[in-house]
């Protein structure tokens, strides 16, 4: 058997004890299923590393008591308590009984519930499960007795009852002596699932048996009210998750919520239930420029995060993302998902498997004009046919005309990118750019070039703009590039992507200290 379900349950440290008791042969030709629930429910819980006891199969009254007497003296210390009986059973005044095998079918033959009871309070800070799967059809009770348990008013402190039937109902057997019951075959459908917490544990199995029986058996659980959260049958599986790299920050999700974050910590165990475990990663990616300034080349981002499983294998996600994210586009400024996976673990063998792990959703949810994107022009300021004397003389007019002196100083600096003898910034060396999806460059062409003129104009405006501190940089270039390249895809009848859905960006690049 897989090791793996040997694992202890998370909480108070100590032993996992189990009683089972199964009855099956009451006489007069009739056989339920008592001792096959009981055998079954023994090899499943010592799957899950609990010591199970000296089971009663078929047993009086003196086997039932003193297979008590025996858990009495072992649960001193004990972390949980499992007591399992399947087999019948009655109520008499409100009061339970577990019917033994041979004897007078009446209460002082019987063992009564409440002496399970009184054993398992002897480990006060165990949590102590009573499963008990009774209750079947048994025709020669006491003429006071009622079919099916009464409800207990109010458990002791960290006692669970979980009966197979409602107050007065009955719970039925397996069909045949070699049949487990429904409701042991429920329990033991979901008992080795890996991080079934366990109010969501008796809740699936309480649902399998009511929808499985039309309605006509319906399971209860009592004393859940005070159980602290946290408690497992089986752990959950365990997998640890490493960031090496996360420019700028990487949020690890499972199932839905925040389970790392690299500003945070880089490493950390995440915890896996049976079944699916929904994954992903998002990069948070900030507004940042090279020089810090928003007329410059964005900054992009990348990450890289390894799983390492059970196994000793690991699964590797990662990305070099992108260097220059489209300004103020999905990747500049937000939090966005990466990539995806389930993280899909084995009921049973605990086994973790990555399935359908995507690591280019971020691509593939990318608007089009941001993806795939290139330098689709790029100029020197050197070479900009532009006249410096007219634009700071008209820039410093607008601000102060007492500030014309400073005409060639401010001139001079632009021309040749020196200042005191130190270069700020080299003309030849600082391009203006524009970038976008590498399948609107002819379109580009057309707009920087044939209509010069235009766009000249609008980078003095943009450029005046800056230094009288009137207006943010390329506002006015930007707009008005954009609105020319979507006429251009009009007038050449562009339908994907459509012409008001194309957007290019334009940066200024300094190379001076390349």
């Amino acid at each position: 058997m897989d090791s793996t379900l040997n694992a202890e349950t998370s909480g108070a440290a100590g032993a996992r004890i189990a009683l089972v008791i199964g009855n099956s042969l009451y006489g007069g030709g009739e056989e339920i299923s008592g001792t096959r629930d009981a055998i079954d429910m023994k090899d499943y819980l010592e799957q899950l590393g609990f010591t199970v006891l000296e089971p009663v199969l078929n047993g009086g009254l003196a086997d039932m008591e003193k297979a008590l007497t025996n858990l009495k003296s072992q649960i001193a210390g004990a972390s949980v308590v499992v007591f399992f009986y399947s087999g019948h059973g009655y109520q008499v005044n409100g009061r339970n009984f577990l019917m033994p095998i041979g004897g007078s079918i009446e209460p002082s033959s019987s063992l009564p519930l409440q002496s399970v009871e009184q054993i398992l309070i002897r480990a006060p800070e165990a949590l102590k499960l009573v499963i008990l799967d009774a209750c079947r059809d048994q025709k020669k009770l006491p003429p006071e007795a009622l079919a099916g348990f009464a409800e207990p008013t109010k458990p002791p402190r960290r006692i669970i009852y979980a009966f197979a039937a409602s107050s007065g109902s009955r719970a039925a057997s397996g069909s045949t002596k070699d049949d487990r019951s429904p409701y042991t075959t429920a329990l033991l459908r979901h008992l080795r699932e890996p991080g079934l917490e366990i109010r969501e544990f008796l809740a699936r199995v309480n649902a399998d048996v009511t929808r499985d029986s039309g309605g006509r058996q319906r399971p209860i659980v009592v004393g859940l009210d005070e159980l602290p959260e946290g408690f497992f049958m089986r752990p959950p599986v365990v997998i640890q998750a490493k960031i090496s790299k996360a420019d700028d920050d990487l949020l690890v999700l499972l199932h839905g919520e925040i389970a790392l974050a690299a500003s945070r910590q880089r490493e950390r165990e995440l915890r896996l239930k049976a079944g699916d475990n929904p994954f992903a990663l998002l990069v948070a990616n900030g507004k940042s420029f090279h020089n810090n300034h928003d007329w410059d080349v964005t900054e992009g981002w990348n990450y890289e995060m390894k799983l390492e499983l059970p196994d000793g294998t690991e699964e590797v996600f990662q990305d070099n993302g992108e260097s220059t994210p489209f300004k103020d586009g999905p990747h500049h400024g937000q939090v966005f998902v990466v990539a995806r996976a389930n993280l899909l673990v084995d009921p049973e063998t605990a086994k973790v498997t990555v399935k359908d792990k995507d690591t280019t959703v971020w691509r593939t949810e990318t608007p089009f004009y941001a993806r795939d994107q290139e330098i689709l022009y790029e100029k020197s300021v050197a070479d900009l046919p532009i006249d410096l004397d007219e634009v700071v003389r008209e820039a410093l007019r607008v601000q102060d005309p007492l500030l014309q002196f400073l005409v060639p100083v401010i001139t001079e600096i632009l021309r040749s990118g020196q200042f005191l003898g130190h270069t700020i910034a080299d003309p030849k060396r600082t391009f203006v750019l524009v970038l976008g999806n590498k399948a609107f460059k002819e379109l580009v062409d057309v707009c920087m070039n044939e209509h010069q003129g235009d766009r000249i104009g609008d980078l003095k405006a943009g450029m005046s703009q800056v230094l009288s501190r009137t207006g943010r940089p390329f506002a006015t270039f930007d707009r008005n590039l954009v609105a020319c390249i979507q006429e251009e895809a009009r007038h050449r009848g562009w339908t994907d992507p459509k012409p008001e859905e194309i957007f290019v960006w334009t940066a200024i690049d300094d190379r001076s200290r390349e």
